[in-house]
């Protein structure tokens, strides 16, 4: 018989939210900058309590993601042939 994975609520929670936040920001997939940025949103949970102990605060976790997107937004370019 097939083993099935349940999900905690928090687990189902961070990846909704995940998903939303990848589609926002009109991307197709979702990345580990979507699932940080929802561990945080969440508040709660081991991730987030072991980033507090590490003295990261979810303010701090969103500012560093949005200079990373805004960096790798600057850096993007058109793909090897594209256009021609």
């Amino acid at each position: 018989e097939d083993a099935k994975l349940a999900f905690t609520p928090l687990v189902v929670s961070v990846m909704e939210k995940s998903f939303r936040l990848a589609r926002e920001n009109n991307q197709t997939y979702v990345s580990t900058e979507h699932l940080l940025l929802a561990i945080v949103s969440e508040g709660n949970g081991v991730a987030i309590d072991i980033l507090r102990r590490l003295g990261v605060s979810a303010a701090s976790v969103r500012a560093a993601v949005d200079k990373l997107t805004a960096q790798d937004q600057g850096k993007q370019r058109p793909l090897a042939g594209a256009g021609s």
